[in-house]
């Protein structure tokens, strides 16, 4: 049976005996180690004249605890507390207002969308003077979180020049935390607008309120019964001041906030960008030892093709 196994295997069939295997590599041998030699040789020639290197710059950034004004009540609703009732304590008010005012925390999706924005590329382009377009310098940026629960991100360039990587690196941050200043800047100033509309009309209800208990107070004065309709006006008027008193000293706390954004920090920085030493590509370690494993396999190839073809011419 083995017999006619035998007779049915191809012309062509080649059995490899380990031991002839390692017979003929060590008769060869000056093939095995020219020809793996010639791809280690061709693999450092390449990685080093041709393919041009790259260069990775890292810069480590949190954001930090800063309002956006982006809260979503409206100015109007000071004069009500939550079931539409008019707000009297002062300190209600003042609550009303900071709600109005007060700044959400920047997450770390916004941030990592704001870095990569057009208009924060763009600025970084136009002060580097570099020779790119916004679509070219995105694919060298690489925005990641380091893990998912975590605030911390990483902002990553690449780029053929070391200190030109880490140069983008950090003028990106620089020119998100300027983006970042410009959008709370024209909230601040919207909401200034508002504010300063909603004090001219308390003033004036206020005005109107002190002339309609003044005007009270002298027709009913000598009038016992009239005690209830004054109280309601004199806590009206109280009422208006609180607005008055509000709305004034939370528009002077924004234009301080607007004197002091110019210099706050936006942006945590917790590592900055610094030129890499090494390139990332091209891995000249991990290419001559691939170079080195395809040498070593066509050495192979070749010593077995040149035995079978001596081993036909010798049978002949």
């Amino acid at each position: 049976m083995d017999k006619n196994i035998n007779n049915t295997r191809p012309e062509n069939y080649y059995e490899i005996n380990l031991k002839e295997l390692f017979s003929v590599l060590v008769k060869e041998k000056w093939i095995v180690i020219g020809v793996t030699s010639s791809f280690i040789l061709l693999s450092i020639l390449v990685s080093t004249f041709i393919i041009k290197p790259v260069y990775e710059s890292t810069t480590v950034v949190a954001p930090a605890s800063f309002n956006n004004l982006s809260y979503p009540y409206v100015t109007s609703y000071l004069v009500a507390d939550d079931k539409g009732q008019k707000l009297v304590d002062s300190s209600k008010i003042s609550d009303k207002l900071d709600q109005i005012v007060q700044l959400a925390q920047v997450d770390v999706s916004g941030l990592k969308e704001i870095l990569t924005s057009n208009d924060v590329v763009e600025k970084t382009i136009k002060k580097m003077g570099l020779n790119e377009n916004t679509e070219i310098l995105k694919t060298k940026i690489n925005v990641s979180q380091k893990t998912d629960a975590s605030k911390v991100i990483q902002l990553s360039v690449r780029d053929g020049d070391p200190k030109r990587a880490s140069n983008i690196a950090n003028t990106l941050i620089n020119e998100a935390t300027g983006k970042i200043n410009e959008i709370n800047i024209e909230k601040m100033h919207n909401i200034t607008q508002n504010l300063d509309e909603q004090l001219k009309t308390a003033q004036q209800n206020l005005s109107s309120i002190y002339n309609e208990l003044d005007q009270y107070n002298r027709n009913n004065a000598a009038n016992n019964y009239s005690e209830g309709e004054r109280k309601k006006l004199e806590d009206e008027l109280k009422r208006q001041q609180n607005i008055v008193d509000s709305l004034e000293n939370k528009i002077l706390e924004i234009k301080i906030a607007q004197s002091l954004s110019a210099v706050e920090d936006r942006i945590t920085v917790l590592s900055s960008a610094i030129p890499p030493q090494n390139p990332i590509k091209p891995n000249k370690p991990l290419n001559i030892a691939v170079a080195g494993f395809l040498g070593l396999m066509v050495s192979v190839i070749i010593c077995l093709r040149k035995d079978r073809f001596l081993s036909g011419n010798r049978q002949v």
